[in-house]
């Protein structure tokens, strides 16, 4: 078994993999030795991979599974991945962007282009066409919208992001939250529809922690794929591929 630890803006996920199924899943604030170990107990993992977009310290976990004698391996931007990289300079993609997209190709791997939304912390679009990663944009995620506009006024409150019941808010709570809510909606609808124009066929992944606050049928693609494991599916993805290889 496989486990896949995503250091991400704000929480750490670990997932046990047996193949491609999803056998345990965790969030945690922070990473020790005594979840990993803990995971140890309860599985026969003998492969781990970790993507840190945080930058913390993470030596001692990489001594304990050296201890331990598991393979591992730390994401870095020579991953063994099934394309190429445009973006210069390459080192600095995100590697969770660059797990998203491994992610895509663990769902589909033969789709000619790739659109994955990611609505986490920050909202990132990245596409792939015929086995080449183009570019890809970064924008607010819905909590920073929100927040972001508490912080730079001096009137308006600081709420919390919710899916609406209406698309006009009737008081300033409400209307905080639906722009903040619409205004990512009709973003991505919009990359949708502008790519569907360009790359076609296309498949289309919508990912991250705030996609649970997206309605799907606000999303005009009847084609699209809610996958919130998108990034440890690609974490899996890799390291399966380094052990074949």
């Amino acid at each position: 078994m496989i486990l896949t630890i995503d250091v991400g803006n704000t929480k750490i996920k670990s997932t046990v993999f047996d193949g491609n199924k999803i056998i345990k899943h965790l969030i945690n604030n922070k990473l020790t030795n005594d979840i990993i170990k803990s995971l140890m107990n309860l599985y026969p993992i003998d492969g781990v991979i970790i993507s840190d977009v945080r930058k913390i310290k993470i030596d001692s976990v990489v001594d304990f599974l050296q201890s331990e004698g598991i393979k591992h391996y730390v994401l870095d931007h020579n991953a063994p991945i099934p394309f190429e990289i445009k973006y210069n300079p390459k080192t600095n993609l995100g590697l969770d962007r660059l797990a998203a997209m491994a992610g895509a190709y663990s769902i589909d791997a033969t789709a000619k282009n790739y659109l994955i939304i990611d609505i986490g912390t920050c909202t990132t679009i990245d596409v792939i066409s015929e086995n080449v990663f183009i570019g890809g944009n970064i924008s607010l995620g819905l909590q920073m919208r929100i927040d972001a506009m508490h912080h730079f006024t001096h009137a308006l409150p600081q709420v919390e992001g919710v899916i609406p019941n209406t698309e006009l808010g009737t008081n300033t709570e409400k209307a905080i939250q639906n722009g903040a809510y619409y205004g990512l909606i009709f973003e991505i609808n919009q990359y949708i529809n502008r790519y569907l124009d360009t790359y076609t066929p296309l498949l289309c992944v919508i990912t991250g922690g705030g996609s649970e606050y997206i309605k799907k049928d606000d999303i005009h693609h009847s084609d699209i794929i809610f996958e919130p494991y998108l990034v440890d599916k690609g974490l899996n993805f890799i390291m399966q591929r380094m052990s074949k290889e």
